[in-house]
């Protein structure tokens, strides 16, 4: 190896580490997100039949699936994150009025 590659080399096997670690704490954690809000913690839903919020206990008990999420959210961040750059483009604009 010259000096330029092995200088190249060691950033990549620096910076790379460092970049999944950014993406990984800027994605939405959707599945993480889905355990804990709509599973494991209390909470209130809309019940579409008598038109009234209806109170939802929680089941402490998918707090012990959180290893498992948090590795899937990590192995399906990618594809996470090109669905959300696709979704907020979708809606970014729509308050612009071309009118």
């Amino acid at each position: 190896m010259t000096a330029q590659s092995k200088s190249a080399h060691r950033i990549q096997t620096r910076l790379l580490p460092l970049v999944v670690a950014a993406l990984a704490a800027t994605s939405s954690g959707c599945i993480t997100a889905h355990c804990v809000r709509g599973k494991a913690m209390s909470h209130e839903t809309f019940d579409v039949e008598t038109s009234e919020d209806k109170f939802v206990p929680g089941r402490p008990g998918y707090y012990t699936l959180l290893p498992l999420t948090v590795t899937a959210d990590l192995a399906t961040a990618p594809f996470q994150l090109v669905y959300f750059m696709y979704s907020t483009r979708e809606t970014s604009f729509q308050w612009v009025s071309i009118y």
